[in-house]
């Protein structure tokens, strides 16, 4: 098992009701969010892809969509990922204090969106990007603001070091704070009078070599 099935399979676990249709993201948008890197927060989108097509949707024993995803050809699951692209664009905005952070997704090849691991933790039908947002040391909080256009709840959840998963159930239209572990510090060179030395000696000795090469030539 994958380190992110975890708190994948707490949260679906977490919305089990009377059926399995209940613990599926097709009810939920899912956002991710791990904090194992300071200076470094990495976002995983899971999308549930029958919803990004206008063209088929899936038959009644396809429930979630994972037969119907895995007959579709390369240029179809590129349109996919480019509907989900733009879904990350339109539904999330992210900022570190004033300092807004752009959602790059990253997503799988069209042959891991078809037919992934039988051990994968993304549910069926689904598939996920995944971008990385850095921090700078003083920047202490990220905003996640959520579209007012979604059309569904959105489940996040936010893995933090030797921490059990944190869930929040999100409307749409409102933001949410979250608080990151310190940015490492950027160590910066400063310069000693040993340095200093150092140097000047070394141009003295490279000056006197040349002196001397000159005169035996």
């Amino acid at each position: 098992m994958s380190p992110r099935a975890l708190p994948l399979l707490i949260v679906l676990a977490l919305l089990a009701g009377a059926s399995s249709a209940s613990a599926h993201p097709a009810l939920y948008h899912y956002l991710e969010i791990n904090l194992h890197q300071p200076g470094q927060v990495t976002v995983y989108v899971t999308v549930h892809a029958p919803e990004l097509s206008d063209e088929v949707a899936p038959l009644e024993e396809d429930v979630f969509g994972a037969e119907w995803l895995a007959s579709l050809d390369d240029a179809t699951i590129a349109g996919l990922v480019a509907n989900a692209e733009r879904f990350g664009d339109e539904k999330f905005a992210f900022s570190f204090g004033e300092r807004s952070a752009e959602l790059a997704l990253d997503f799988p090849d069209a042959d891991v969106i078809r037919l992934p691991a039988a051990d994968t933790e993304v549910p069926a039908g689904c598939f996920s990007g995944v971008a990385s947002l850095a921090y700078a040391p003083g920047e202490n909080t990220l905003t996640l603001q959520f579209a007012d256009t979604a059309d569904k709840r959105l489940m996040l959840v936010i893995n933090r070091p030797a921490a059990f998963p944190e869930v929040f159930d999100i409307e749409p239209g409102t933001a949410r704070e979250i608080q990151l572990p310190p940015a490492p510090e950027i160590r910066r060179f400063a310069w000693s009078k040993a340095h200093v030395s150092a140097i000047a000696a070394a141009i003295v000795g490279i000056a006197v070599l040349l002196v001397i090469r000159r005169r035996r030539t």
